[in-house]
């Protein structure tokens, strides 16, 4: 019976340090995240769509819990008006407003301006479901394109563009799945070159590149060898090779994004 007790106190006290151990994971991570969104919210440039919250101590009809930016970067405030936030940090608005209130309307106003959310971030191109989502403090492409459906079954994670909204030149930058992003960036994730499949083949032309295609795949989706077709006559040229040397290539090999494809005839 002393065992059975030992055991079961043995059980409970694991069972509390392992709960223990868990909470504070779970404190770290909250720890780390709000420090995230802190740090972001520091040096963030207000802008359209963000949502953000003002309080005002002592003044309720002036503490909003959610006003959204509009088209310009403006929202209405009592007894001052249309409030241009555009391009102003949270603590920059926030003595904005404070001077603003001083003038006339409170003598000693305590303000406070924080994020609630911001502006979305949008994902186009081969993804299952383009079009804007929320951001998130530290959000990478690979969470973009997650809260997007995911990749498409024609999408190459080499072929992903990121255009910063704050880069007036709208310059295209290269990124990868881990790259960061930032709020109203534009992510664009590109097709796999096409293969280009010719000679004698019943319908050639271009088509869709996925991973683990084959020269046998390939001819399949052009139709199909023809009568004068020899397997043994099939050559590669890689769109990687600046040289552009053709290769001979069999029916099993597989092949690359933006191969051209050759099929020879026999002779009979």
């Amino acid at each position: 019976m002393q065992s059975v007790a030992s055991n079961f106190f043995s059980y409970g006290e694991s069972m509390n340090q392992f709960i223990k151990f868990l909470m504070i994971l779970i404190g770290l991570s909250v720890s780390i995240l709000s420090q995230a969104s802190e740090s972001i919210s520091a040096d963030y440039n207000l802008g359209s769509g963000d949502v953000i919250s003002i309080s005002v101590f002592g003044e309720k009809d002036l503490s909003f819990d959610a006003l959204k930016l509009n088209e310009k970067g403006q929202f209405a405030y009592p007894f001052i008006g249309d409030v241009d936030a555009a391009g102003l940090t949270a603590r920059q608005l926030q003595q904005e407003l404070i001077r603003m209130l001083k003038d006339g309307f409170l003598k000693d106003p305590k303000i406070t301006v924080s994020i609630k959310e911001y502006r979305q971030i949008y994902v186009s191109g081969a993804v299952n479901g383009p079009g804007g989502y929320p951001y998130q403090p530290g959000m990478t492409v690979r969470r973009a394109t997650t809260l997007a459906g995911g990749l498409n079954e024609f999408a190459s994670e080499d072929r992903i563009t990121v255009i910063s909204e704050t880069d007036l030149s709208q310059t295209e930058i290269q990124a990868s799945m881990d790259t960061v992003v930032s709020p109203g960036d534009n992510i664009m994730v590109l097709e796999y070159k096409k293969i280009f499949v010719t000679g004698a083949v019943e319908k050639p032309g271009s088509y869709p590149f996925q991973p683990g295609l084959t020269v046998a795949q390939a001819a399949a989706l052009a139709g199909g060898l023809t009568e004068r077709a020899s397997e043994s006559k099939i050559s590669v040229i890689h769109d990687s090779d600046e040289t552009k040397t053709a290769y001979w290539i069999r029916m099993n090999d597989p092949i690359q994004p933006g191969d051209s494809i050759t099929v020879g005839e026999g002779f009979f």
